[in-house]
């Protein structure tokens, strides 16, 4: 198991509240309290094909200029469905 379950004051109205962190793929963690019911939870998603050209493109400003900055090329469609492969 590669989970811990613990259990940690709530933010919102200090009673106890249920959490659980995970590192097995990624890091995740979830909680909820049963006094006044807060809850949160990891959402992982995926970032469309011009969100992460975007980004690309806005690490490649901050880093230019930067010695041995190799600028990140565009992804493609294909490059997409190759990554979805793995």
């Amino acid at each position: 198991m590669s989970g811990n379950s613990d259990s940690h004051p709530c933010p919102i109205c200090g009673n106890t509240m249920d959490t659980y962190t995970d590192w097995k793929s990624i890091d995740t963690g979830s909680g909820q309290c049963i006094y006044c019911g807060l809850y949160y939870y990891t959402k992982v998603e995926q970032m469309n094909l011009g969100e992460v050209n975007e980004l690309k493109k806005e690490y490649n400003k901050n880093m230019e200029g930067e010695k041995g900055f190799q600028p990140l090329k565009p992804l493609t469609k294909q490059d997409l469905k190759n990554i979805a492969k793995e």
